[in-house]
Formats: structure tokens, C-alpha cells, sequence
């Protein structure tokens, strides 16, 4: 932390720049495995993972987790009727953790352009 505090704002927003290039690219990377993959190359490569990282011995982990999964009476809902009111209880996660970026608001007063009202409150809510 001291490393980027010392090289000043500059240096930092550059470094922020090419960090941020550097995940964009690896979103899009993962984004073509995703349309460009099979379900039988993911199970394929899930089962070379399983075993090599996790030490599993079966041959089809995949579907050995499945099958537990059915075991325990568990059945995927459609995406369709997924229930909604489970997921309301995260507003409040969702808010808190949006207090964070917006904490800077009591700085306004020392920051130029504080007065510029239409700006901060879209910077907020962007954020």
C-alpha cells in the first residue's frame, strides 16, 4: 500500500488503467470459453480438475455429484419460478457494501467541483 501512496495519483491512475485492461481482457477470454465450449469438454475437464486438485478417485465426479445431489431430494428449479422474496433479503447487503465508494461524500467540502451536485449524485449512484 505504501508502494502506491508514494508514486502519487498519476502513476496510480495508470497502473488502475492497465489492471483494468488486463481484467477486461480476461473476462472476454472467459466469456469465448463459454460459447465456444461443450457440456461434454466441461464434464471432461471437470473430472481432470476434480482429480488432480482435489485428489477424487472417481472416474465421474461430475455425476457422482449429480447423483448425490438426487440422492438428497434435490431438484433444480425452472429459471423461471425461482422465487424472488428469498433474493430481497440481499437489498440490504447490496446496500451496505454501496456505503463503502459513497463513504468519500464527507470529503465533498475539500474536493473541487463539491457544489456540482448533479455530478456527485451520479458518481454515487453509479457507483
Amino acid at each position: 500500500m505504501f508502494f502506491y501512496i508514494a508514486i502519487g495519483m498519476k502513476w496510480y491512475a495508470r497502473i488502475q488503467k492497465v489492471c483494468f485492461y488486463i481484467g477486461m481482457v480476461g473476462l472476454l477470454s472467459v466469456f469465448l470459453v463459454l460459447l465456444v465450449a461443450s457440456n461434454a469438454n466441461f464434464v471432461a475437464g471437470f473430472n481432470s480438475y476434480v482429480s488432480s486438485l482435489f485428489g477424487v478417485t472417481s472416474a465421474n465426479a461430475y455425476q457422482d455429484i449429480i447423483d448425490a445431489a438426487a440422492k438428497d431430494d434435490y431438484t433444480p428449479l425452472p429459471w423461471g419460478s425461482m422465487p424472488i422474496a428469498a433474493s430481497l433479503a440481499l437489498i440490504p447487503m447490496v446496500v451496505f457494501f454501496n456505503l463503502w465508494p459513497n463513504w468519500g461524500a464527507t470529503l465533498y467540502g475539500e474536493v473541487r467541483g463539491a457544489s456540482d451536485y448533479k455530478r456527485n449524485v451520479l458518481g454515487m449512484g453509479g457507483a
